[in-house]
């Protein structure tokens, strides 16, 4: 089914971006503060907290907001995303389409997401955060992906898992992804955050 072959695009998305990372943090988040519930998801989640300035970038800021908040880029990759000390950002028509956070750029846990999950937090945390969800295994690491579709504020999930979702307004839907480590916590080894064009076509 084209859903399913579109599922497996995503996670070998991720699994290359999880190539970058490197070893994982040893830590745990204990950041549980934050209003939120599982399964229910807003414009909140497509966005990236940087703790060390108190910065949020968001999918649909513009190039030029994040260069105001974050500085110059450090370097652009040959896929042209912009690297920002620890952050990755892709931008489409100067707008950000794209966010990620790996541990192979990070020696701290500075990004974390609206929900708190950063690179010190576990599967069982994003679990309980975000709400149960498939977890796949490729490579010998590990992923689990969350995606909305854009009303108002709401991002709705596909909760009657019909098989067309995902083929129609796609412009209107975002995608949630972390990798994990292959490790007795499946700790975090990457975030991304981004709409339908970019998790699913890396363009």
């Amino acid at each position: 089914m084209k859903t399913s072959i579109n599922l497996y695009s995503i996670n070998i998305l991720v699994l290359l971006f999880l190539i970058l990372s490197s070893v994982p943090f040893q830590q745990t988040d204990s950041n549980k503060n934050l209003k939120y519930k599982p399964g229910e998801y807003t414009l909140e989640d497509l966005k990236v907290h940087d703790t060390k300035t108190n910065k949020i970038i968001s999918i649909g800021m513009s190039k030029t907001e994040v260069t105001n908040l974050l500085g110059q880029e450090k370097e652009i990759n040959f896929r042209k995303i912009y690297y920002y000390d620890g952050l990755k950002v892709y931008y489409r028509d100067d707008k950000v389409a794209g966010l990620m956070v790996l541990a192979g750029d990070n020696i701290d846990n500075r990004y974390q997401t609206y929900r708190g999950v950063g690179l010190t937090s576990t599967m069982q945390d994003v679990m309980d955060r975000y709400g149960e969800t498939k977890v796949e295994e490729l490579f010998g690491s590990y992923s689990a992906t969350y995606q909305g579709k854009l009303d108002g504020t709401i991002l709705k999930t596909n909760s009657n898992n019909d098989p067309l979702w995902l083929l129609t307004n796609q412009e209107r839907i975002y995608v949630i992804s972390f990798g994990f480590f292959n490790n007795s916590n499946k700790s975090v080894s990457g975030i991304y955050i981004s709409d339908h064009t970019f998790a699913y076509s890396g363009k």
